[in-house]
């Protein structure tokens, strides 16, 4: 006579719990907003762009800028207007020879 099995086994608990860890990860990238993704790439472009002018400023004053970035602030360099994180709005900084964004590492 057969007994009747009332559970699961181990390796069937492991395959459920792996199948929805993978389908909750494929989801949570179509969650994110779209325009977070932009804003976060248009961090990364404001802060190359930057990091070009701050070689260019090291280039002809041989000094290197200050932390808030407060020299490349001429129509020279960035211009009037130093440019912003478009997610966060916070300035950028010049760290370890860096520019840096306080909301994006």
């Amino acid at each position: 006579m057969m007994m009747q099995r009332n559970g699961l086994t181990l390796i069937e608990v492991i395959f459920a719990v792996t199948l929805s860890a993978a389908a909750a990860a494929l989801t949570i990238s179509y969650l994110r907003l779209p325009g977070d993704s932009a804003k976060d790439r248009a961090c990364e472009l404001r802060r190359e762009v930057l990091a070009e002018q701050v070689a260019r400023y090291q280039d002809i004053t041989g000094a290197t800028p200050g932390r808030d970035l407060r020299e490349l602030q001429t129509s020279e360099y960035a211009g009037n207007v130093l440019p912003t994180c478009p997610s966060t709005g916070m300035s950028y900084r010049y760290i370890g020879g860096q520019v840096q964004c306080p909301s994006h590492p």
